[in-house]
C-alpha cells in the first residue's frame, strides 16, 4: 500500500470513529506511520489526533481556540441522557475497579449485570419493562459510541471500550456518583 494511501485509510478510519489497535491493525499501524501527516491533515479541519498508545485507540477531537474567533465545528457535540451518561460513568467506575484488581485488559460485562448496576440510581418504578427498556436504550447509545460492543459470540455480554477513559477521567466518575447518591437520598427523605 502507497504512503498516499495509508494516510488515506488512516484519516478516513479516524474520520468515521474511534479506532483500537487490536480491532483494526492495518489502521492503527497506518495511523502510526503517518501520524505527523495525520496532524496536519487534521489542523486545517480544527481537529486534532487523540493518541493513547498504551491502551491502543485514537480518535479525532474538535480543537478549542479561545483567543481567535469560533471556527466551524466538524465535530458536532451533542447532551447525552440522563441515562446514557450515568450508564457512561457507572461503566467507567467499573473499569477503574477492574484495572485495580485485575490483570486482565478487557472489562467484560453482561447485560444483567449492567442492569443491575443502573438499577440503583434510577428512581423506583413499578414498571418494570420501561425501565429495562431505557436501559437497553442507553447500553445501544453506548454501543454506537464505540464505549460498549456486544461481543458476538456471546449473547448478552458486552467488553467496555478503554476509549472510554479518555472521555470520562477517574474525578469526574467520583463526583457524579456522590452527587446522583446525594440527590437519591435527598428524594427518599
Amino acid at each position: 500500500m502507497s504512503a498516499e494511501n495509508k494516510l488515506t485509510l488512516a484519516l478516513v478510519s479516524l474520520l468515521k470513529g474511534i479506532v483500537e489497535r487490536d480491532q483494526h491493525a492495518q489502521v492503527w499501524q497506518a495511523i502510526i506511520d503517518n501520524r505527523n501527516g495525520v496532524n496536519d491533515y487534521l489542523a486545517v479541519l480544527n481537529l486534532r489526533l487523540y493518541l493513547d498508545d498504551t491502551d491502543g485507540f485514537a480518535f479525532v477531537r474538535q480543537t478549542v481556540n479561545d483567543d481567535e474567533a469560533p471556527a466551524p465545528q466538524l465535530v458536532i457535540r451533542r447532551p447525552l441522557s440522563y441515562r446514557v451518561s450515568l450508564l457512561l460513568v457507572l461503566l467507567r467506575k467499573r473499569l477503574l475497579e477492574h484495572d485495580a484488581r485485575s490483570g486482565e485488559p478487557r472489562l467484560i460485562i453482561g447485560a444483567d449485570d449492567i442492569v443491575d448496576l443502573m438499577r440503583v440510581y434510577m428512581a423506583d418504578s413499578t414498571d418494570e419493562t420501561r425501565l429495562n427498556r431505557g436501559i437497553e436504550t442507553a447500553i445501544n447509545k453506548a454501543v454506537e459510541l464505540g464505549l460498549l460492543s456486544k461481543l458476538p459470540k456471546s449473547e448478552g455480554n458486552f467488553e467496555v471500550k478503554r476509549a472510554i477513559k479518555a472521555f470520562i477521567d477517574a474525578d469526574f466518575v467520583a463526583s457524579y456518583l456522590e452527587k446522583m447518591t446525594r440527590s437519591l437520598a435527598e428524594t427518599d427523605a
